[in-house]
């Protein structure tokens, strides 16, 4: 009759002493078996079945059960609470690990990308800071009101790399100011003109005696725009201001010999009434003809006032001299070559900023009368 092992439930012969699959001792004639009795282990299956395997084996042989890993109970750790904020009158629940998310292999964190804030647009727009009319200023005046009257312009359009704008005038100022060129002052200025909304753009202003050289840039897609506007503010004419002058004198006479000069009773009565009558009306005319004159003057120069913020405008000469285009010309070759030496610290190509094809021979009058 075959036994079956109590142990690993195998079946083994009859005759058989110890287990064949686990060296479990069966006990002899239906007796229990000892607790001291040997146990053979699986690996000692091929020994004969009646052999005596406790010779063969060792205390310190015998297998011993691999120890079962015990999860790490998982303890959160109370973070410190501000003063101000009430304490907890309970601790904080211990959590407890999930066995299959401690039996899951372990997985080493993945390195965080650092964030970077969101860049703004390259540069500004290519028209400036556009407002509302309701922020103020007039409507009537111009971009370069008060800063003299526009003589030449000239413009390049070249590769802008995005190169933000506000670097590279900030690079020109410092280009200029390295020239060393003495009275040459470069300094920052905002322009504004009212159209159909307030527009505002910022410049460099490079100024040398009544000259200045204003130079704007501005992004226009990916391409860098550049333009180089010259004024000249005219100093005040002498002789226009002692011909005005006198003109406003000689009105004064004219309407005192207008009032003055009548023909007497007497000259009537003779017939000689004539010659004071012409000498009247003479007069007469000359004072309402400086009147009008001076009536025009006045309403022309309210229209600079409020166009060019310059009420004396028609007090400055209308041409320019030799030496105010020879000052001109320098200021705009100075600035040229800091807007070349500009380009090329911002890595961009200088070359295309070419000298003007204009000559410099007298313009057309400033203003006319």
């Amino acid at each position: 009759m075959a036994r079956i092992c109590p142990q690993c439930s195998q079946t083994n012969q009859d005759d058989t002493t110890f287990c064949r699959f686990c060296g479990y001792r069966f006990p002899a004639n239906g007796q229990a078996v000892s607790d001291d009795a040997t146990v053979r282990p699986a690996s000692l299956g091929s020994i004969p079945p009646d052999a005596d395997p406790g010779s063969t084996l060792k205390p310190s042989e015998q297998p011993q059960p691999a120890p079962i890993a015990q999860p790490t109970p998982l303890v959160l750790t109370p973070q410190p609470q501000p003063p101000s904020q009430p304490q907890p009158a309970f601790p904080p629940p211990v959590a407890t690990p999930n066995p299959a998310q401690s039996q899951a292999p372990f997985m080493p964190a993945q390195p965080q990308q650092a964030g970077y804030p969101m860049q703004a647009p390259y540069g500004q727009p290519p028209y400036g800071q556009v407002q509302t009319a309701s922020t103020g200023g007039s409507s009537l005046q111009r971009a370069f009101a008060n800063r003299g009257t526009p003589v030449h312009h000239h413009s390049w359009l070249l590769d802008g790399r995005n190169v933000p704008p506000t670097q590279l005038r900030s690079t020109l100022v410092e280009q200029i100011n390295r020239q060393g060129v003495l009275g040459v002052t470069p300094s920052f200025d905002r322009l504004r003109e009212q159209g159909l909304a307030l527009e505002e753009r910022d410049f460099v202003r490079v100024q040398y005696g009544p000259a200045s050289v204003f130079v704007y840039m501005a992004p226009m897609g990916q391409n860098l725009y550049i333009s180089r506007t010259s004024t000249v503010r005219q100093p005040l004419s002498t002789i226009r201001e002692i011909v005005l002058g006198g003109l406003f004198v000689l009105m004064l006479l004219c309407l005192i010999f207008f009032i003055v000069i009548h023909p007497s009773t007497s000259d009537i009565l003779a017939g000689n009434a004539g010659f004071a009558e012409g000498v009247n009306t003479f007069f007469g005319y000359a004072f309402y003809g400086l009147l009008f004159f001076f009536l025009i003057w006045l309403f022309r120069s309210l229209v600079f006032m409020l166009t060019d913020g310059d009420f004396a405008a028609l007090l400055r000469p209308n041409r320019l001299s030799d030496f105010t285009l020879d000052t001109l010309a320098s200021v705009e070759k100075v600035t040229d070559k800091a807007i070349r030496d500009t380009l090329r610290q911002s890595g961009l190509n200088a070359d295309e900023i070419t000298p003007a094809a204009q000559s410099y021979a007298p313009q057309q009058p400033l203003h006319r009368f």
